[in-house]
């Protein structure tokens, strides 16, 4: 009974919810359950912002999101590219935008080239992959990346380490993947030695580099000071340890039961997986109330 008090308590306080998209509120084939849509849109109704924090670029955004009435913002890029919706079908407005610093470009470029890896680069609100990597996918010889997902979300460029140089001065985020574990942590130290830039994970086989200082977190903070939101006016959502920044701020922090363990080991709450409608569930019991 005292659990459930508690859970009514917080649920008078909610004012925002800022949901991480893969692998938390989106199932594996990229649309939203009803259940999550239903919650959050009753949510809406009641006054109540829906925050999109997702490492995609503004391109690659699902429109499975178009269920989803009453969001108003959306932070993309892990935290690069801010975003206003003003009213449905209107153009998103961009509101803060922070890039990597032209040296880090350069620096994490060459270290990959010289590796081989797969590589992407985000710029301009979309993402970019080299065209053979592009090719192995959709052949299906790759199988740590989804073969759907970055057919519908990647544009595919025949040198996309010229590519990323040709546009260094304006890189929201550059994607490295690693066919093993073993590569991924030879890697980890020298990508996080790269001056005035910030390391995550959004996957268990990649790593992304973001500005310095740039996160969900942080942009979520400049939303929550944009609005008038507390810590404990917030609840947040994720699976990832690009989500823990976000998760960290929240007064509600909820880990899907398919999230990373580091992940769960930050939030208050473990909530159903993302296809099982976990995000509908956590917005029934901590904002709805029910």
């Amino acid at each position: 009974m005292n659990e459930e008090k508690q859970i009514m308590n917080k649920a008078k306080h909610i004012k925002m919810i800022a949901l991480d998209l893969d692998r938390t509120t989106l199932r594996e084939d990229g649309t939203i359950p009803m259940r999550t849509a239903d919650a959050l849109n009753r949510a809406g109704e009641q006054g109540i912002q829906t925050v999109i924090a997702t490492g995609r670029v503004l391109d690659a955004l699902p429109e499975s999101l178009s269920m989803l009435k009453y969001v108003k913002y959306y932070i993309c890029s892990n935290g690069a590219a801010v975003f206003r919706l003003n009213g449905r079908g209107s153009c998103p407005e961009l509101l803060h935008e922070k890039c990597l610093e032209p040296e880090a470009v350069e620096t994490m470029t060459d270290l990959v080239k010289d590796a081989g890896l797969m590589f992407e680069s985000f710029t301009g609100g979309q993402a970019y992959i080299g065209k053979d990597y592009y090719e192995k996918v959709e052949k299906g010889l790759i199988m740590y990346r989804g073969r759907d997902y970055v057919l519908k979300t990647r544009r595919p460029v025949d040198d996309i380490f010229g590519f990323t140089i040709k546009h260094r001065d304006k890189i929201e985020n550059l994607n490295v993947f690693f066919p093993n574990q073993e590569e991924k942590n030879r890697f980890q130290p020298l990508l996080a030695a790269i001056p005035d830039a910030t390391l995550t994970s959004s996957v268990p086989s990649n790593y992304e580099l973001g500005g310095k200082g740039v996160s969900k977190g942080a942009a979520l903070r400049f939303l929550m000071d944009l609005e008038g939101i507390s810590s404990e006016e917030l609840m947040a959502a994720g699976d990832s340890p690009n989500d823990i920044t976000m998760l960290e701020l929240a007064g509600v922090s909820v880990a899907v039961d398919n999230a990373e363990e580091s992940v769960k080991q930050v939030c208050s709450y473990i909530v159903s997986s993302n296809e099982d409608a976990g995000v509908g569930e956590a917005v029934e019991k901590f904002v709805l109330g029910e």
